[in-house]
């Protein structure tokens, strides 16, 4: 735990002992005569002009403190699935200084002061307390005289009963696209566009022990989280899977022919797509798998069998697929069947983007590395040079500034590197560290598909837009290439993919961090942190849900707060937008 988060726990349990056994006279001398140690007390008046953290509602004080250039270390740019700024529940520890007298003298005119009920509410909630916990304490304040509730389900508003319905061969529960997106309008009333959001459908294994399996469909759009819109859990996949989305696909047809009216204002509703890795494309389309002969989901080109690997070795251009032809099976040797998703109007060939975290992180880019590492005598290092790039990625842990969610690890650990480690190995250290190490034709080969990444991820629109010839141009090379240098083995279905993957950026008009996995992966991780039994493992996250809603920390997406700033390595160098490079530098006054 860092420095911030045990001043302000110790100052949480202060603050608490003194609520139970003196009451509120004494949390107010606290809060303006007792700061926090190494703080001083904030002053609302002056404090909450020079906060950089951007929000909907005013801060606390204590949030205000915690928001400073010093102390601002959330990067949005190099999010991980495990270490985020979290695209999913937001789980961090807020500060407890919040009370309805700290939050009145500092809030903004017009804004909701929170009771303490309130506050007790949504710290139970972020941060997981279990129920064991939660009414021990409501015990102890109502042995003190406080009015609160006996039991926490009084508290969180959990409901009582989740009705949940036998389907597919397990359980399921609908909860529908239009309650998620009425939640978020009810707290950004000034939003008024069209609602465009994009579709998400996985599964994941709930527990070791077991075969069980969870299915949730998810959906996001603008700047909110994930919010669940059905939730299946079996043993294995939902299957058939035309039952599995009909809740789905009838509430889709629905909503993009009469829209969703909310606060008199009339929402016109599409769904730009679903992005999802390649066993659930496949899954959803109702097509055969990646590793099939015809595997390939852009185009016809057929798969040759090597090593018992489909592989894709010709460097000629075939012919795409589309969509019409794959809404009348003019591909059967591709297609099972129609997709039910056809009846929503889906495109199933340009809707359902080619997820650059599964494709290009842990696809490509792990499979070049364990080919230098681990491939044919063409390609393989040699063991002095397999130290030399481990021994360079291990001198650049602690030189990558703050907003890296990880510092860089030996190629050792390569089959426990997470999609952003190797994410940032491909567009920024691999550069440096491959260089010298490897051949240079297989440096240069590697260059071009970071430059091409590069290109794909820009957020500038029209500097993406400049370039996106270029970079398909790029990975046309690249994979080109590949069988020359790493031999026959190596461009399978993921590889071949880098082929169609700048035509996804193109069609959506987007980064490819704006179409990735990412968010949604997170977001699963939360639900499965949701079920601590075996037990009716729905009703437990149904529930969850419900308290997280009651209290409102699942609507929205956190802001970023802002650059780690320092007057030290690695957080003391900034690139402008005019490309002049500036150095912090610590001003000790004599």
């Amino acid at each position: 735990m860092d420095r911030k988060y045990n001043r302000d726990w110790k100052r949480s349990n202060k603050r608490l002992r003194l609520f139970i056994e003196e009451g509120d006279d004494n949390i107010d001398k606290l809060d303006s005569d007792t700061p926090g140690e190494g703080e001083e007390a904030p002053d609302c008046a002056t404090t909450s002009g020079s906060n950089v953290l951007t929000s909907e509602t005013s801060p606390s004080a204590a949030e205000v403190v915690a928001t400073t250039a010093e102390n601002i270390d959330v990067n949005p740019v190099d999010s991980d699935d495990d270490n985020v700024y979290d695209y999913g529940f937001n789980e961090h520890m807020h500060s407890s200084d919040s009370e309805p007298e700290l939050i009145g003298a500092c809030a903004a005119p017009g804004v909701e002061v929170q009771t303490l009920d309130q506050e007790l509410a949504k710290w139970a909630v972020e941060t997981r307390q279990t129920d064991h916990a939660i009414n021990s304490l409501l015990g102890i304040l109502r042995g003190h005289g406080h009015n609160f509730p006996k039991d926490k389900r009084t508290l969180l508003a959990t409901p009582r009963q989740v009705e949940v319905k036998d389907k597919c061969n397990g359980q399921y529960i609908y909860y529908g696209v239009e309650q998620g997106v009425t939640r978020y309008l009810s707290v950004c009333p000034e939003f008024t566009g069209d609602i465009e959001p994009f579709g998400n459908i996985d599964g994941t294994p709930l527990f070791k022990s077991s075969r069980t399996e969870l299915w949730p469909i998810l959906a996001k759009f603008h700047d909110s989280q994930p919010f669940l819109v059905g939730l299946f859990c079996g043993v294995g996949k939902p299957k058939p899977v035309a039952e599995y989305l009909l809740d789905l696909v009838e509430e889709l047809k629905h909503l993009q022919t009469n829209g969703i009216m909310y606060g008199g204002v009339m929402h016109r509703f599409t769904l730009r797509g679903f992005v999802c890795d390649a066993p659930a494309r496949a899954f959803l389309k109702n097509i055969k798998g990646h590793n099939a002969i015809e595997g390939c989901e852009r185009c016809v080109e057929k798969a040759v069998r090597s090593n018992n690997k489909q592989t894709f070795l010709s460097t000629a251009t075939h012919e795409s697929r589309t969509d019409l032809g794959f809404s009348q099976l003019q591909y059967p040797e591709h297609q099972h069947g129609p997709s039910p998703l056809l009846d929503a109007g889906i495109l199933c060939i340009q809707q359902f983007p080619l997820d650059y975290m599964h494709l290009i992180s842990l696809g490509v880019t792990k499979r070049l590395l364990h080919f230098l590492l681990n491939g044919p005598d063409v390609c393989r290092l040699r063991p002095r040079a397999r130290e030399q790039l481990s021994e360079r990625l291990v001198m650049l842990r602690g030189a990558m500034p703050a907003e890296f969610a990880r510092q860089p690890r030996s190629l050792k650990e390569l089959d426990r590197w997470k999609a952003t480690e190797l994410r940032q190995f491909i567009l920024y250290t691999g550069s440096v560290v491959l260089e010298g190490v490897v051949d240079d034709a297989y440096y240069e080969h590697f260059l071009t598909l970071s430059v091409a990444t590069s290109i794909l991820l820009e957020s500038d629109d029209s500097k993406r837009q400049t370039y996106l010839p270029y970079a398909k141009e790029l990975m046309e090379h690249f994979v080109r290439n590949s069988a020359e240098l790493y031999s026959n083995d190596f461009p399978v279905y993921n590889v071949h993919s880098l082929r169609h993957v700048a035509d996804d950026a193109a069609y959506f008009g987007s980064s490819l961090n704006d179409i990735s996995c990412f968010p949604f992966e997170n977001h699963l991780q939360s639900l499965k942190k949701m079920v601590r039994k075996s037990c009716n493992p729905i009703a437990q996250i149904t529930k969850r849900v419900a308290e997280r809603q009651h209290v409102q920390s699942d609507i929205l997406r956190p802001k970023y707060k802002g650059h780690f700033v320092s007057a030290k390595p690695p957080n003391f160098c900034f690139l402008l937008k005019n490309e002049d490079f500036v150095f912090i530098r610590e001003n000790r006054r004599q």
